[in-house]
C-alpha cells in the first residue's frame, strides 16, 4: 500500500506537529458533521507512533494501521502504515461510550465496522478527494483505503434506510448503559418507520444462540428486504450523497 499524493502532504505536516493534532483535527470533523457534544475522555490524550513490529506483539492492535490501548487509553498510529484516515477512525474509538462495554468487546467486528463507515462517511463530508480516490474505490492500493468492508457495508447499506444520526444513542451516549442504548437505538429505528427492528443486540450476554454481526445483518434483512441486501454486496453500500440525514 502506498501513499497518494495528499497522504504524503498530510504525513508532513503531521510530523511537524504533535502527533496529537491529527486526533484534535479529527474531534472536529466529528463535531461537526456528525455529533456536536462529541468530547474526549478527561484524561492526558496521549498519541504514540510505534513500529509494526510493536503492534504485531500488542494483542489489542495486532497487524492494524492503529488502535486505541485499552488499559492505557493511548491511541497508538502504526509507522508505515497509517494516514488521514486512521486519526479519525481511531478518535470515534476514543470517544466512543461503548469502548469499554463488554457486550461492545464481544461484538468486535461490528464496531469496528460502524467505526470504519462513520470514517469513510467523516471523509466523505471533509475530504471528498481522499473519500472519492482512495479510501471508497476497490482497489487496496491507498493506505487510506478503508477496511473491515463487509461491516462497514453493512452499516452503509443500514444509513440508506435510517438517518445517520440513529447510531447516536447506540456509540455516543453517557453515561454508558448498554441495555439502555440498544434499546434506544432500536427505538430510532421503529420511529423512523420501521416498527419490527427488534433490539437483537440488547441481550447479548445472556442470548442464546450467541448474538454476533450476522445476528444484526440478518435482523437488518428481515427488516429492510432484498433492497438491503443488495447494497450490502455493492459499492452503493458506501456511496454516503445518498445516506439519510436527519436535517
Amino acid at each position: 500500500m502506498t501513499l497518494c499524493k495528499f497522504g504524503e502532504e498530510y504525513l508532513k505536516k503531521a510530523r511537524a506537529r504533535p502527533l496529537g493534532t491529527p486526533v484534535l483535527e479529527a474531534l472536529q470533523i466529528i463535531k461537526k458533521h456528525l455529533y456536536p457534544k462529541a468530547q474526549l475522555p478527561q484524561e492526558p490524550l496521549v498519541v504514540r507512533e510505534i513500529s509494526q513490529e510493536e503492534a504485531i506483539s500488542d494483542s489489542h492492535i495486532g497487524p492494524g494501521r492503529g488502535g486505541v490501548c485499552l488499559l492505557s487509553g493511548e491511541i497508538v498510529l502504526v509507522k508505515g502504515l497509517w494516514c488521514l484516515k486512521v486519526p479519525i477512525h481511531e478518535t470515534l474509538h476514543k470517544i466512543s461510550s461503548v469502548r469499554n462495554l463488554e457486550e461492545a468487546l464481544i461484538l468486535r467486528p461490528l464496531f469496528e465496522g460502524l467505526a470504519e463507515c462513520l470514517t469513510g462517511y467523516l471523509l466523505h463530508r471533509s475530504y471528498e478527494h481522499v473519500y472519492s480516490k482512495c479510501w471508497r474505490p476497490d482497489s487496496k492500493e491507498f493506505l487510506c483505503h478503508k477496511s473491515y468492508e463487509a461491516n462497514c457495508r453493512l452499516w452503509g447499506a443500514f444509513f440508506h434506510f435510517v438517518p445517520i444520526e440513529s447510531i447516536i444513542p447506540l456509540y455516543f451516549e453517557f453515561p454508558a448503559d448498554w441495555k439502555r442504548m440498544c434499546e434506544t437505538f432500536a427505538d430510532r429505528v421503529n420511529q423512523n418507520g420501521y416498527k419490527a427492528f427488534r433490539d437483537v443486540l440488547g441481550g447479548i450476554l445472556s442470548s442464546s444462540p450467541p448474538v454476533t454481526d450476522q445476528t444484526f445483518r440478518n435482523e437488518c434483512e428481515d427488516v429492510f428486504g432484498k433492497r438491503f441486501t443488495v447494497y450490502c454486496r455493492t459499492p452503493l453500500a458506501l456511496d454516503f450523497s445518498n445516506v439519510i440525514r436527519l436535517s
